[in-house]
């Protein structure tokens, strides 16, 4: 646990820098990769170097929200709701907002992980 727990945190430390100008899949994957690793029970470490990173990556997905494909938003969703982490009213309506606009082109799954979050 203990290397899981350095990594999050040198990760959280550097996150900003490394991710700016990173695309909408790049920010929707880091944050449901966080969401697996806790869904798996991993010990990811202290609850600050979390809600960083999952901060970062859902105001970098609001930012390009534009671009941003189904599954992309569906992940995001997902990923806030696996985490238990609350961006705010705001930004979830943003976010699912963006879902929307783009349900026509949404796969069967993209729906089902927006709905389930």
């Amino acid at each position: 646990g203990g290397c899981l727990q350095q990594l999050v945190s040198e990760v959280a430390n550097s996150f900003g820098r490394v991710m700016k100008g990173a695309s909408p899949q790049a920010w929707s994957n880091t944050v449901w990769a966080l969401a697996t690793l806790h869904s798996q029970k991993a010990e990811l470490g202290e609850g600050s170097a979390l809600s960083k990173i999952a901060s970062a990556g859902v105001e970098g997905i609001v930012q390009q929200r534009w671009k941003a494909k189904p599954q992309e938003l569906s992940n995001t969703l997902w990923a806030l709701a696996t985490l238990d982490h609350h961006p705010g009213a705001a930004t979830i309506n943003t976010l699912a907002t963006a879902m929307a606009e783009r349900s026509s082109t949404a796969k069967p799954q993209d729906l089902s992980n927006t709905l389930w979050a």
